[in-house]
Formats: structure tokens, C-alpha cells, sequence
């Protein structure tokens, strides 16, 4: 299973870009919960409470299409 570990500035960095392609791509949270087989409420406490899984970064990562280090 792949990971990505964020830190805390990371996490910011990492969101900003996801919900910017997401808006280039007509996503929302619960359509990308759709593609990582994933709860919308994961997804959504991923992106709003700073809360960084490593999992659910490196899915959201995959599903954009995201060059992520």
C-alpha cells in the first residue's frame, strides 16, 4: 500500500494543490471519495482539520494524478 507522510506545512502545500486540480477537474470531495473507494467524510477531514493519513494522502495523490515528491 502506498504512503505519503506530510508534515504539518506539507499537509498545506498538499491540499492546496489537490482542491486546486480538483477545481480544474469539476471534482468534489465526495467525487474523489468515489474514486479512492473511500467515506466523503474521510475525505473531507483529510482536507479541513489538518488531519494528514498517510493513506488517504497517497489515494487522493493517484486519483489526481498528483506529482507529489
Amino acid at each position: 500500500m502506498l504512503e505519503i507522510v506530510l508534515s504539518p506545512s506539507e499537509w498545506v502545500d498538499f491540499t492546496a494543490e489537490a482542491k486546486k486540480i480538483m477545481r480544474q477537474k469539476g471534482l468534489t470531495n465526495k467525487d474523489v471519495a468515489q474514486l479512492i473507494g473511500r467515506k466523503e467524510n474521510a475525505v473531507s477531514k483529510f482536507f479541513t482539520k489538518n488531519y494528514s493519513s498517510r493513506f488517504i494522502a497517497a489515494e487522493i495523490a493517484s486519483a489526481l494524478s498528483m506529482n507529489w515528491k
